[in-house]
C-alpha cells in the first residue's frame, strides 16, 4: 500500500502545482509546464521502479476494481460473459509446445470448451487431421449446437477453423528464425537418416546445404515436410512453396486472420502484446517451462555465406513469412512503446518469480497445486486430461463421434 499511497500523493501534488503555475503563467507566460510535468511523472515512475514486486502486487489488487487497461477479463466476468476463445496454431519446432502448456492452463482456469481430435491414431492421436488441411470432422463433435472456445494443437491451417471457433476468438501462432528452425527440424526429425543415400562426408548437414539444389523433397516422420515447415503449417501447398505470389498471398491471409504472430526469439515482448490483443493477463502468460525457447539461439549453426543462402532458398516461404512478421512484431512494439514494454516485461518476470515460489513451496492450496501440476504435463498427458474433462462435462457427443470420426473415441474421450 506504501507505493500506491506515494503515487496518489504524487498525482495530487502534480495537479496542485500545475494549477498554481498555470495561474502564474497567465500573468508571466514564460514557465515551461511541459518540463515540470515531465519531472513529476519521472518521480512517480521512479517510485514504481524502487519497489517493483510491491507495485506488481498492488497492481493486481487494483485490477480487482476493474480500473486498469488490462481489465477486459474482469469486465467480461462482471457482465457474466466468458473471456474470448483462443485458437493457437501449433507450428512445429517453433516454441509451440511451451506455448501450448500456457494456453492449456488458461483453458482449464476458465473451463473453456476444448476441442480434441479424432482424425489420427497412435502416437499421432494429438494431431488434428495432419497432413490434411483442417476440416471440422477432424474433431470430436460437440453434444450441443455450440462453438469451441479453445483449440490448441498441430493443424494444417484452413479458413474452416473459423467455422468451429466461438465468434471473437483470438487467433495466435508462433514462428522462428529460419536458420535455427531448419537446423532444429533437421535434427529432431532425423533428416540425415531420411536423406542418407544422398549425403556424404562427416558433416551431413553442411553437405546437404552445399548440394541443396540436387536434393529431392522427401517427407519426414509424422508426415512433416523437409522444407518450409512453417509455411505448410499455415496451409500453403507444397507446389506453391517457391511461388513468390502465392507466398505473399499467404502472408496477407495470415496478417488478416491472426491477431498475433509470436516470434520466439522475442518471446517476452510477444507475450506482452498477447495480453493487449486478448483477455489473457500478465499472470496468464507466465511460462514456467521455457528452457527450449530460451535456448533457440544455441541451435543456430555457423554457416558460410553460400550455405546460408542455400538454406534460405530451400526454405524460401518460411524466410519470407519470418521477415514479414518479425518486422510486424517490432512495429507493434514501437507502437506500444519500448519503455512501456520494459515495464511490462519487468512485471512478467516478477509474476513468474512468484509462481515459481508457489510451485516450489509444496503449498497445500489446491488451486496452486493444480496449476503447478498442469505446468508439468506433456502434450500426451494434457491430451488425456482434456478428453476426460470434456467428456465428463458432457461436452462431447461420443455417440455421434462413432460415425463422424475416423478414429472414434471411447467412453472417456480416449
Amino acid at each position: 500500500m506504501r507505493v500506491k499511497a506515494v503515487i496518489v500523493k504524487s498525482v495530487i501534488l502534480t495537479v496542485l502545482v500545475l494549477f498554481i503555475l498555470t495561474c502564474i503563467s497567465n500573468s508571466m507566460g514564460n514557465l515551461d509546464l511541459r518540463a515540470l510535468e515531465k519531472t513529476m511523472s519521472k518521480q512517480i515512475h521512479d517510485e514504481r521502479l524502487n519497489s517493483p514486486e510491491e507495485h506488481f502486487k498492488n497492481t493486481l489488487d487494483f485490477k480487482e476494481q476493474g480500473s486498469t487497461p488490462q481489465q477486459r477479463l474482469e469486465s467480461n466476468i462482471a457482465r457474466e460473459t466468458k473471456p474470448r476463445g483462443i485458437f493457437h496454431l501449433k507450428v512445429y519446432k517453433a516454441g509451440s509446445t511451451t506455448l501450448q502448456v500456457m494456453f492449456n492452463q488458461y483453458a482449464d482456469k476458465y473451463d473453456q470448451i476444448v476441442g480434441r481430435p479424432c482424425s489420427n491414431s497412435g502416437v499421432e492421436r494429438h494431431l488434428v487431421g495432419w497432413p490434411e488441411p483442417f476440416k471440422p470432422e477432424h474433431l470430436i463433435p460437440l453434444s450441443k449446437n455450440t462453438y469451441l472456445e479453445h483449440l490448441n494443437e498441430h493443424i494444417k491451417y484452413s479458413s474452416k477453423i473459423k467455422q468451429v471457433m466461438a465468434p471473437g476468438s483470438v487467433f495466435v501462432t508462433s514462428i522462428r528464425e529460419p536458420v535455427s528452425h531448419f537446423y532444429s527440424c533437421y535434427n529432431f526429425y532425423y533428416m540425415k537418416n531420411t536423406y542418407e543415400r544422398y549425403l556424404k562426408g562427416p558433416n551431413k548437414f553442411k553437405y546437404f546445404l552445399n548440394n541443396v539444389k540436387t536434393m529431392p523433397h522427401l517427407g519426414l516422420k509424422n508426415h512433416i515436410p523437409s522444407s518450409n515447415v512453417i509455411a505448410q503449417c499455415f496451409g500453403i501447398k507444397q507446389e506453391e512453396q517457391y511461388n513468390i505470389i502465392a507466398i505473399q498471398e499467404k502472408i496477407n491471409e495470415i496478417e488478416k486472420e491472426f491477431d498475433l504472430v509470436i516470434v520466439v526469439e522475442y518471446l517476452e515482448e510477444s507475450l506482452i502484446l498477447l495480453t493487449e490483443c486478448s483477455d489473457l493477463t500478465i499472470e496468464d502468460v507466465v511460462i514456467l517451462r521455457n528452457a527450449n525457447v530460451r535456448n533457440v539461439q544455441k541451435f543456430k549453426p555457423t554457416l558460410t555465406p553460400n550455405e546460408y543462402e542455400n538454406l534460405i532458398q530451400w526454405n524460401l516461404a518460411d524466410s519470407m513469412i519470418y521477415n514479414h512478421f518479425n518486422k510486424t512484431l517490432w512495429r507493434k512494439i514501437d507502437e506500444f512503446g519500448r519503455h512501456n514494454m520494459a515495464l511490462k516485461i519487468q512485471e512478467l518476470n516478477i509474476a513468474k518469480s512468484l509462481k515459481q515460489k508457489e510451485c516450489h513451496s509444496e503449498s497445500s492450496d489446491l488451486k496452486i497445486k493444480h496449476y503447478c501440476m498442469l505446468s508439468k504435463l506433456g502434450h500426451e498427458a494434457a491430451d488425456t486430461y482434456f478428453r476426460k474433462k470434456m467428456t465428463e462435462r458432457g461436452i462431447y457427443d461420443i455417440q455421434k463421434a462413432q460415425t463422424s470420426c475416423k478414429y472414434p473415441p471411447g467412453k472417456q474421450g480416449e
